[in-house]
C-alpha cells in the first residue's frame, strides 16, 4: 500500500493539471464507457502502460471507438462544459486472426450531438481527418486532436454534417451550436461516411486524455500498487 503522504502528493500534481479526464483502465475501470464497435474488453497488462481496452477479433467496416457516457460522469460533464479543447489516446493494433484484415485510413475524431436518443437519423456532428493509422502490428503509436473549440464558424480541416448530408450541417446549426452540445466522441480508423469494404480488426486504445476548460476530473483513480 503507498504511503499516504505519496498518495497525498499524487493528488496534488494531478489536481494541478486542471481541465483533463483521463482513462486508464487500470483495475478493470471504465467510467466513462469506451467501446469498441459496440463492445471489447479491458486486459489487465500489455497496455502503454498497465491495462488496456481492445476490441478483440470483430468483423465490421471499420475499427470505431466511441465514447457516449453516461450523464454525471467525468467525460459527460467535460463535454457538457462547451469547451473541448483536445482529445489524445494511445492506440495498437493486432494481428487479426482471419484472411481478410480490415482496411486502415486515417484517425478520424467525431464530435456529436445525439439530442440524447439512438436513432442516428436525428444526430448532429463534426469531424476532422488526423494522421494516417500505422499498418504495423504490435506496437504502440500516439493520436492526438485539437480541437478549436473559440472558433466562431466551422474551422478549416473541419467538416460539419447530419444524418441527411454528412458534409453539411443541418439548417440552422452551427459550429459554437454544436460545441455546445457535444455527448459523443469517436474515433474511427477511416471515415465512416465513405464506401468500405467488410474486414476484421484487433485493435487496442490505452491512456484516454481529454482536456477541457476548468478542474480536472479523475475517471480511474489511483492504481493498486502493493
Amino acid at each position: 500500500m503507498r504511503p499516504l503522504s505519496i498518495l497525498a502528493a499524487s493528488l496534488f500534481i494531478a489536481s494541478a493539471h486542471a481541465g483533463q479526464v483521463f482513462d486508464g483502465f487500470e483495475g478493470g475501470a471504465n467510467p466513462n464507457g469506451w467501446q469498441w464497435n459496440g463492445g471489447g474488453s479491458i486486459v489487465a497488462s500489455g497496455g502503454h502502460p498497465g491495462a488496456w481496452l481492445g476490441s478483440g477479433e470483430i468483423t465490421a467496416l471499420g475499427g470505431a471507438l466511441t465514447a457516449w457516457p453516461a450523464p454525471g460522469t467525468a467525460l459527460a460533464d467535460a463535454l457538457a462544459s462547451g469547451e473541448l479543447a483536445s482529445v489524445s489516446l494511445d492506440f495498437e493494433q493486432l494481428a487479426p486472426g482471419c484472411d481478410n484484415p480490415g482496411q486502415v485510413g486515417r484517425f478520424v475524431l467525431i464530435l456529436t450531438n445525439t439530442h440524447g436518443t439512438a436513432d442516428l437519423q436525428d444526430d448532429d456532428f463534426a469531424y476532422t481527418i488526423g494522421e494516417a493509422v500505422p499498418d504495423t502490428f504490435g506496437s504502440w503509436s500516439h493520436v492526438a486532436f485539437t480541437i478549436p473549440v473559440g472558433a466562431t464558424t466551422l474551422p478549416r480541416g473541419w467538416v460539419g454534417g447530419h444524418y441527411g448530408d454528412p458534409v453539411h450541417f443541418a439548417d440552422g446549426v452551427t459550429w459554437p451550436d454544436l460545441i455546445a452540445s457535444i455527448d459523443r466522441i469517436d474515433v474511427d480508423l477511416n471515415v465512416p461516411f465513405l464506401d468500405h469494404t467488410w474486414g476484421c480488426w484487433n485493435v487496442g486504445v490505452d491512456s484516454i486524455a481529454v482536456t477541457y476548460g476548468g478542474d480536472e476530473i479523475f475517471a480511474d483513480g489511483f492504481d493498486d500498487v502493493p
